[in-house]
């Protein structure tokens, strides 16, 4: 999975410009850096990359459902000869 990009550098430079102390601000974008990393976010290529392997198997399944449909028409024509 590809990483989500944080600016920990703007996070806490806004928050110092909020007021927080330097102490303050590094500790919660230190936290926020971590939350993020955990929740395992899916990024665009993530998404893609599930959409291409759903778009293969959707034609695999074509395939298959395609020759079961032939075996069972010839299937049923040789129950009928009989």
């Amino acid at each position: 999975m590809d990483a989500v990009t944080f600016d920990t550098h703007h996070f806490i430079s806004t928050l110092r410009n909020a007021g927080f102390e330097e102490k303050q601000a590094t500790a919660l974008s230190t936290a926020h850096k971590d939350a993020v990393e955990q929740m395992g976010l899916a990024t665009k290529g993530d998404i893609d990359l599930v959409r291409t392997e759903m778009r293969m198997m959707k034609y695999q399944l074509m395939a298959w459902f395609g020759g079961v449909q032939v075996l069972s028409v010839i299937a049923i024509a040789a129950l009928i000869k009989i």
